[in-house]
């Protein structure tokens, strides 16, 4: 050993960690339980309910007041612990994958021994052996020796890349993250820690980002509510006062009596208010991103921010990797082409001679070893390349093995000359021996390099024939149109006194004379490799595109290969309009231009780590919501600057920090699970706000016409306590149940500008709600309803009513869940909501025969109970006609704006 490698002694290495520090990351400190828990309590609609409490505990008196107090108090409670605890415990939980991801090894010199340390150990200066297979664990530059590097989690370029010590013309920078493929060498670490470039990177992408869409929807939600409770107190206030004042007739005009009767009304005003806030609205909100986070877990998915469910639904462009998402991201290979022209797709199609010698190649000239896995032996490669791995192991499936052959000499495969080679003594095989030869070099790598030092090339029966070039560069020509690379086998009677030489040569820093190798050379076939296309994302692709989600793909590869996949994949579908772009190109543009092609955008090819966070950045200034890929160091800027980050399970950790979401499995439809369960979630999210807020309408309408019907009290407070319990937080457990329909993928993503409560939802929030009030209305003053529940002053008479109004909140429920004309649409796929309403339904029986005085509940006679069950069943039949009626009216307006285009509608 040198003494240049003789590494640190123990009093440099406490002299350099004392100077540069260790080589450990900088991760952000964990937010604590209870600082989640103050930021959760700062949600909109927790903010309300917060005020809501103050002002009922301050200014309402009674038990019953009080009571309504401790509702609201802990349905704040409820919401924000589990919430703050599913945060929490998803965020703890990822923290423990990344730590254990970074208890990495290394093996250093330090006083000229090697010694095996954790990477974070590491300090400036420190001398790192490498070796295939090895993970990088510090920036640093190579002294000696050559290496071939994976740096795809750097720079996502699937190309591996040449490294080679100082002074050989090769770039000898090595990066944090990048994987050994094949050689071996010493590194000298030349920045440790946050001033590695993964280190940097890991730095930048740890400020919290904006709050998403749907945190802004509800911000805008609670201040529509506020301003409707509002008016609603103020509306209710002034029926009171109107009523007492001058309807009543029995009002005695004095100081005390208007200053008491002016109290009440901003009491009642107040406790409207409270009614005209969804308490449940925050504890659905948790339980259904709860809920879907462990359905999700379920299904490859790992969500670290419950809100990136939600967010991931609103999508409406997604900028995805090729390699590893779209693709199996891994070198295979998918056909053989002979020098007959015969093209077949697997090594056990060749004929033996053919397959004997593409043998040889594989198992010979390549870096990779054969070594036997599991309990059945199964042969696998290992070590070496993408391309050796690719080729040996599709020849090890066949079975095969070239028996009665080793290798006399190997010349490493190298980027300079662009092949591999090795001279293989076949003196054992008898029967090949006598076709071939006892010894024959075997040389796979570049076609062009290759090919054309060959005039023959071998039939089937392993004589040698002349060789078509014409003929053979045109199926070269074909398979790289589809995104195929081609190596060429050959096989020519170089010696080994020969190819000693050339690693001599290459030792030295020089280029040998490839033609020095190629004395006799005869073609034995293509080898054609591609990461194939995952068979799942062609139909991911079409689901993305009838969900109306721009798919656009940025890939490092050649424009030829980028393309061949797009099409392949369908996010190229052959129209005028469609934009293919390469990085030089769009460098060329400005953001404006760029944000003009952005709809038309559908591939980047060559594309730098920049491009992905500048197309982010621009698509988001038109207000369009982003989703975003990545796995590589290089995309953890684009993943956090997204509205969702989609990590990939086998990315760096980096990456996973930067994302929302994580795909365990790295596949393109786990991606598209994620979206259909976003927009699961805001969809049952709306379903729940439509039926609270009938709710709230009908119990403000009802206690805003009571006092002119001759009814103070038409709701109790403890009644409506107990409403508020089986309706706010218990159906919230039912609403959050809701199944992922692929129908919902049907439908155009949410625009970022539109309200959580839109024209729809108002038209059935309000007419829904005015039907129930007027339902009520007709108990109250129905002579025949009077009749058989004994008047109105009779106990029985507001039993009943109480029941009446449950019961048609229960009923309204399937309208709101459905919200379509077929109200059992999806029902029994949400079995939790059958036996939540179920459950309410016999809750609420049990009440009215059991809730006595303290819930103004006398018992109903089965004849009285069937009549209001009959009454309020009818809210079913009503809420499907106004399904019917909207359908209509939806139909007419899209016949109307295709009548202005000038379009023929189709009848």
């Amino acid at each position: 050993m040198n003494k240049e490698v003789m590494g640190l002694n123990e009093e440099e290495v406490i002299k350099s960690r004392n100077q540069n520090g260790s080589n450990a990351l900088v991760i952000k400190r964990n937010v604590s339980f209870f600082g989640k828990l103050i930021k959760n309590l700062g949600d909109p609609i927790i903010r309300i309910l917060i005020v809501a409490f103050f002002v009922t505990l301050l200014f309402s008196g009674g038990e019953g007041n009080l009571f309504e107090a401790l509702g609201i108090a802990a349905s704040v409670v409820i919401s924000t612990l589990v919430s703050t605890v599913s945060e929490y415990g998803s965020e703890k939980a990822f923290r423990k994958m990344q730590l254990e991801a970074m208890r990495q090894t290394c093996e250093v010199i330090r006083g000229g021994k090697y010694v095996e340390l954790p990477v974070e150990e590491l300090v400036l200066g420190d001398c790192v052996s490498l070796k295939s297979g090895d993970k990088v664990g510090a920036d640093g530059e190579l002294i000696s020796g050559e290496v071939s590097v994976d740096m795809s989690a750097i720079n996502g370029e699937s190309a591996e890349q040449h490294k080679s010590a100082m002074g050989k013309g090769e770039s000898s920078e090595l990066y944090r993250g990048s994987v050994i493929t094949a050689g071996k060498g010493i590194m000298r670490v030349s920045a440790v820690g946050g001033d590695s470039f993964y280190g940097r990177i890991a730095s930048e992408v740890q400020d919290n980002g904006g709050d998403s869409p749907l945190r802004e929807k509800l911000s805008a939600l609670a201040k529509t509510l506020s301003k409707f409770g509002y008016f609603c107190a103020v509306i209710v206030a002034l029926a009171y006062l109107t009523n007492v004042f001058f309807l009543s007739g029995e009002f005695v005009y004095s100081v005390k009596n208007v200053i008491k009767e002016l109290l009440s009304a901003f009491t009642l005003g107040i406790s409207v208010v409270v009614v005209a806030v969804p308490e449940g609205l925050p504890m659905m909100i948790t339980v259904v991103l709860s809920s879907n986070m462990i359905r999700m877990q379920k299904q490859n998915i790992r969500v670290r921010k419950p809100v990136g469910i939600e967010t991931a639904g609103s999508v409406d462009i997604l900028f995805t990797d090729k390699t590893g998402t779209l693709t199996y991201g891994e070198a295979k290979t998918v056909c053989y082409v002979t020098g007959n022209g015969v093209r077949s797709q697997r090594s056990v199609d060749l004929s033996p001679s053919e397959r004997f010698l593409l043998g040889m190649a594989a198992v010979h000239a390549s870096e990779s070893r054969v070594e036997n896995e599991g309990m059945l032996n199964k042969r696998k490669a290992v070590g070496g390349n993408t391309s050796e791995r690719a080729v040996l192991n599709e020849y090890l499936e066949s079975g095969d093995y070239p028996r009665g052959t080793y290798c006399q000499e190997l010349l490493a495969f190298d980027s300079k000359i662009k092949l591999s080679a090795a001279t293989v003594s076949l003196k054992e095989n008898r029967e090949y021996s006598a076709l071939f030869g006892e010894t024959l070099t075997v040389i796979k790598g570049a076609p062009e390099i290759l090919l054309k030092y060959c005039n023959s090339s071998y039939r089937c029966d392993g004589r040698r024939q002349k060789l078509d070039k014409e003929s053979l560069s045109k199926h070269l020509e074909h398979i790289s149109s589809k995104g195929i690379r081609a190596l060429a086998v050959i096989t020519t009677s170089a010696s080994p006194a020969a190819l000693k030489k050339a690693n001599r040569i290459l030792a030295d820093g020089g280029i040998p004379e490839v033609a020095e190798l190629m004395s006799e050379a005869c073609f034995v076939c293509f080898v054609g490799m591609r990461d194939e296309l995952r068979r799942e994302s062609p139909k991911a692709i079409k689901t993305f595109r009838e969900a109306g989600i721009q798919t656009v793909m940025i890939t490092g590869d050649s424009k030829t290969t980028a393309v061949a996949i797009a099409r392949e994949c369908g996010i190229l579908e052959g129209g005028s309009n469609e934009v293919v772009l390469e990085s030089s190109e769009l460098k060329a543009m400005s953001d404006s231009e760029i944000a003009d092609i952005i709809p038309s955008l559908r591939v980047v090819a060559r594309a730098l780590p920049d491009d992905k966070s500048r197309l982010v950045r621009i698509a988001k200034s038109r207000g369009r919501i982003t989703a975003m890929t990545g796995d590589g160091l290089n995309d953890a800027p684009a993943l956090k600057a997204a509205d969702v980050g989609f990590a990939m399970g086998n990315g760096t950790e980096v990456a996973k920090e930067s994302g929302d979401i994580i795909i365990n499995d790295s596949n393109i439809s786990s991606i598209e699970k994620a979206v259909l369960y976003g927009r699961t979630v805001f969809r049952s999210i709306r379903k729940f706000i439509v039926f609270q807020l009938i709710m709230n309408l009908s119990a403000v309408g009802i206690s805003v016409i009571g006092p002119f019907i001759r009814i103070e009290s038409p709701v109790t407070v403890m009644q409506m306590l107990w409403i508020n319990l089986i309706m706010d937080t218990i159906a919230a457990i039912a609403f959050a149940g809701e199944a992922p329909l692929m129908r919902y993928m049907k439908a155009k993503p949410t625009p970022k500008n539109e309200p959580v409560l839109n024209g729809d939802m108002i038209t059935r929030i309000f007419v829904m709600g005015v039907f129930s009030v007027m339902l009520c209305l007709y108990y109250c003053n129905s002579a025949k309803i009077s009749a058989l529940f004994g008047g109105k002053e009779s106990p029985v008479f507001m039993s009943g009513f109480f029941a009446l109004f449950v019961f048609c909140g229960i009923f309204g429920a399937f309208n709101a869940r459905s919200g379509r004309i077929n109200i059992l649409s999806g029902l029994f796929q949400n079995p939790v909501f059958v036996t939540v309403m179920a459950a309410v339904f016999c809750a609420q029986v049990a009440m009215i025969y059991f809730g006595g005085e303290l819930f103004r509940c006398v018992p109903l006679t089965v004849e009285q109970l069937i009549e209001v069950i009959k009454l309020s069943i009818t809210v079913i039949p009503a809420g499907i006609l106004l399904e019917a009626l909207m359908k209509i009216g939806v139909k007419r307006r899209e016949t109307s704006l295709l009548t202005v285009a000038g379009i023929p509608s189709l009848r």
